[in-house]
């Protein structure tokens, strides 16, 4: 998905034929509750796409860490946010409810694995190729 999704973006998104609209799934337990607070607490320092692809390219890091949210800490600062803010926004789990609230509303849906694209109607589960999309939304 993480090549399809530029392309998505740059046809539809750019273009305002579409919009993504993204959901938390905490399908793994408390560590997917934490990195999807991480990447809430990236989003107020307008940094939350930047985050989910560091979550995503450190996801063997993230399950074998002993201190995760020092690694959260430590990504934040990587990726150039200031990471007093960081820190204070996880350690006051600011984030929470609306996690678990983006959760419980995907499950409504019979969400309960990711990827999951509902376009209109339609449901394109897993990753899926940019012709897939297309063939949905159209050209």
């Amino acid at each position: 998905m993480l090549e399809t999704e530029p392309v998505l973006i740059k046809e539809y998104v750019a273009t305002g034929k579409a919009k993504i609209i993204y959901r938390h799934l905490l399908q793994l337990g408390e560590r997917t509750e934490r990195a999807s607070e991480a990447s809430e607490c990236a989003a107020e320092q307008n940094m939350f796409w930047d985050m989910r692809y560091a979550l995503y390219d450190r996801q063997n890091d993230i399950y074998n860490a002993d201190l995760v949210d020092t690694l959260f800490g430590d990504m934040a600062q990587e990726l150039g946010m200031n990471r007093a803010t960081f820190d204070t926004c996880m350690q006051q789990n600011t984030h929470r409810e609306e996690v678990r609230a983006d959760d419980a509303a995907s499950r409504k849906l019979g969400i309960t694995g990711r990827p999951v694209f509902l376009i209109g109607e339609t449901r394109l589960v897993g990753a899926q190729p940019f012709e897939a999309f297309e063939a949905v939304l159209g050209k």
